[in-house]
């Protein structure tokens, strides 16, 4: 093989060479500043790589974002959070139940463009059947379906009735824009109890003072004149009604039943029942204002002092052995025995006062589960406009009988 010789520039040569290499890279340089160059800097030409800029994609530009849906979609978890928003706001609601592209969708797109109805926020839930989750919960049987709210109750969502066409629709959201009512509470409350009706009355002041609560105002007062030496400690302002005191008094607890009843069954709302109990051991005094002739005759009132007779109630039974003879808790006593004419004035069990007539009626026997129809026979027909009345003695009081 034959040996080349490698021969080495001079110094001379090698600046030579250099020099006119950098002179062809900068007429190249100014060549492609001019007419675009292959990798288009500059100028308005344009190569392979996109022109005057980088595009290193190769692809078409990404497509455009979609637009939001005709109406504002609402789902279970949603639901609770768009009718707040609309209370919030106070406006009337618009809920379309039917599917994505259902008819219905564009009408309702058309209305609510409409300046009248523009306050109305439309929503809707996207469903295809009856078993759909929300369309279940509000008991829709078919679909479409709409439901509004009006601006005064906007979460109270309720069922449009008419034709689903754009005029009825139209109708239905521009009332419902404008309605600012509230429906009325219709639940009624539970009718009170026995033991929040009678009330101890231990003066004459007050809403339970005999003066003030049976003789000034209208209404009836029904008053249950009981002796009970258990309950001599409740003072004068001592009262069971709004928390007060309770009683064991069997009589008092059948005129709680009583009193139950009476309200419950009222078919007079406007007129004022009360219903009271007075311990005559704190007022000896009182049943006598209230003595009315009785007839021993009456076959519903049995009057006599015997209360340890066989027929009589185990309540008033005899004591048993270990117990004082005489109960310490009930009812006053009856009038006396009856004379020979069938005629005695006796005391009340319990007195209805009419404050109004300044009259007053008075029941003459006992108080105990075996009398309990009888003194709910007495209120009902005072109730009813009995005429046995008797006139009010002049000034009765509580304070005075003391």
């Amino acid at each position: 093989m034959t040996k080349q010789a490698l021969t080495i520039p001079s110094n001379s040569n090698k600046a030579s060479s250099n020099s006119s290499t950098g002179a062809a890279h900068l007429a190249a340089v100014r060549l492609a500043e001019e007419e675009g160059g292959p990798f288009g800097f500059g100028g308005g030409g344009g190569g392979p790589f996109g022109g005057g800029g980088f595009n290193f994609g190769g692809g078409q530009p990404p497509p455009p974002p979609r637009p939001p849906p005709p109406l504002e979609l609402v789902t279970a978890e949603s639901l609770r959070g768009f009718l707040d928003e609309a209370a919030k706001s106070k406006r009337s609601v618009v809920l379309l139940f039917a599917p994505q592209d259902a008819p219905l969708v564009k009408v309702l797109e058309t209305l609510k463009k409409q300046d009248e109805l523009k306050t109305a926020k439309f929503g809707q839930v996207v469903a295809d059947a009856p078993s759909h989750p929300l369309a279940a919960k509000f008991k829709l049987k078919g679909l479409p379906a709409v439901l509004l709210t009006t601006r005064g109750e906007p979460t109270k969502l309720r069922p449009f009735k008419g034709r689903l066409e754009a005029d009825a629709l139209e109708t239905a959201i521009s009332i419902a824009t404008r309605s600012t009512t509230r429906a009325a509470d219709t639940s009624k409350p539970p009718p009170p109890k026995g033991r929040d009706l009678v009330a101890l009355m231990s003066g004459d002041t007050g809403e339970r003072g005999f003066v003030d609560a049976c003789l000034s105002g209208s209404g009836v007062c029904f008053v249950l004149l009981v002796r009970d030496k258990r309950e001599m400690h409740v003072g004068r302002g001592g009262a069971r009604r709004g928390g007060g005191q309770e009683s064991s008094q069997p009589a008092v607890r059948v005129l709680e039943r009583v009193a139950e009843r009476i309200v419950k069954g009222k078919t007079n709302k406007k007129l004022q029942v009360k219903f009271f109990w007075v311990n005559v051991e704190q007022f000896p005094r009182f049943p006598a204002q209230f003595e009315v002739p009785g007839s021993c005759s009456d076959g519903r009132f049995k009057f006599s002092d015997t209360r340890s007779s066989s027929s009589e109630s185990s309540e008033s039974a005899s004591p048993s052995d270990g117990e004082e003879s005489g109960s310490e808790s009930e009812p006053i006593s009856e009038p006396r025995q009856c004379e020979d004419n069938g005629v005695t004035r006796g005391e009340a069990t319990m007195v209805a006062v009419l404050a109004k007539k300044r009259r007053f009626a008075a029941f003459q026997g006992r108080v105990d589960k075996n009398g309990e129809s009888r003194l709910e026979d007495f209120v009902v027909r005072i109730l009813g406009g009995d005429k046995s009345l008797h006139s009010l003695p002049a000034n009765p009081c509580l304070a005075c009988a003391a």
